[in-house]
């Protein structure tokens, strides 16, 4: 029972940290191509893209810092990953983008790049979601008076621009249960300025819907497979040790 017990709890520590590391966020950058003008938190990839948004907010505008968000330039172009989680078809929508939309409290003005949305399984064949383009419903006013309630989990109030995994910006079926691969092209409208900081900004990716990666399980299983070849040879090796033991005992204990 011991030993039974013993095991359980070695595959129990193996496990737990595999599924805990899991998140609804992207985990790495792919691949990306600079446009004109972008650049600005290139050495901070991928922290400043993945995990949650992040929020820095002065009275009337955002500080951004490098380490927060990723300007791709005029025409730019990044793949993101999802490691050790996909994005996963459910109902409604099923992830958020997050771009560095600003908005000015005095007079209402904002200021926002868009970014044409692709989607892949396999980072091979990608659909065409449509467009994300820096919306701030929800995002700018939770984040600005540091609203408790904010969620980027939740379309109703997180802001930003969410897709459906199920439909093609045509309304067309796409057939994907999952997505491993979202890759995001600057919409080309906007004007560099020399500073790194031109085009689409990412700040961040959340998955609505999320299912974890099958490799994870596929390791966990491996491994745990082979703790439990290991356990089994170790209580054969006794089983032979005890009888030879009462072999030359005579039998005694």
């Amino acid at each position: 029972m011991l030993k039974h017990t013993l095991i359980l709890a070695v595959l129990a520590g193996m496990v737990s940290p595999a599924l805990a590391a899991a998140t609804p966020y992207a985990d790495k950058v792919y691949s990306y191509t600079l446009g004109a003008g972008g650049g600005f938190g290139l050495s901070s990839l991928p922290g400043n893209v993945s995990g949650p948004p992040d929020f820095n907010f002065r009275e009337f505008r955002r500080d951004v810092l490098a380490s927060q968000v990723f300007s791709l330039g005029i025409g730019g172009v990044v793949i993101v990953e999802f490691t050790d989680n996909l994005i996963a078809d459910g109902p409604g929508v099923d992830f958020t983008v997050f771009e560095n939309g600003l908005i000015d409290l005095r007079n209402g003005r904002t200021f926002y790049e868009g970014a044409e949305v692709f989607v892949s399984a396999d980072g091979t064949g990608f659909f065409d979601l449509g467009y994300a383009e820096g919306k701030m419903t929800g995002l700018i006013y939770n984040a600005i008076y540091d609203d408790p309630s904010f969620n980027p989990l939740n379309p109703a109030v997180s802001g930003g621009d969410s897709f459906d995994i199920a439909f093609d910006r045509y309304g067309l079926s796409t057939g994907l249960t999952t997505v491993k691969y979202v890759r995001l092209v600057d919409d080309g409208d906007g004007a560099p300025d020399g500073s790194g900081c031109a085009g689409f900004d990412l700040d961040a990716i959340a998955a609505v819907h999320s299912a974890p990666e099958p490799s994870t399980f596929l390791v966990v299983g491996a491994s745990s497979c082979g703790i439990l070849v290991m356990a089994k040879k170790a209580a054969r090796r006794a089983t032979l040790a005890r009888e030879k033991m009462n072999l030359s005992t005579g039998g005694l204990q």
